[in-house]
């Protein structure tokens, strides 16, 4: 099973990032993580998430969002043996003209892989 613990459902992934992530995905909302927390507040909000995740067989756990709740959740998941990703991208700049004279430019991200998390 694939966790997908990100603001990014499953359903507007390309072709590409779907197929590497294999099997059946789980979207797992990200949950909204209050500026005013502390780091105890956010640590227990990741140990709850942790807790209510499923364990056990070749998961593997997608987590990306606010940092610092990412990396406490993402630590918990690796200290305990779980298989960890983040998706990598190439992010393409492109520009376009705009009649007044203008330029705008905007951002695609494409998917690359996933890297596994892993401490060192």
């Amino acid at each position: 099973m694939f966790y997908n613990i990100s603001n990014h459902p499953s359903a507007d992934w390309s072709k590409e990032q779907t197929e590497a992530a294999g099997g059946k995905i789980v979207d797992v909302p990200f949950p909204a993580v209050d500026p005013k927390w502390s780091s105890s507040d956010v640590r227990m909000q990741a140990m709850a998430l942790y807790y209510s995740l499923p364990k056990g067989g070749d998961n593997t756990y997608l987590v990306q969002g606010e940092f610092s709740f990412t990396y406490a959740l993402t630590s918990m998941l690796v200290d305990a043996g779980f298989n960890v990703v983040v998706a990598t991208s190439k992010r393409e700049a492109i520009e376009t003209k705009i009649d007044d004279g203008t330029t705008k430019k905007f951002s695609v991200f494409n998917f690359v892989q996933f890297r596994q998390l892993r401490h060192p």
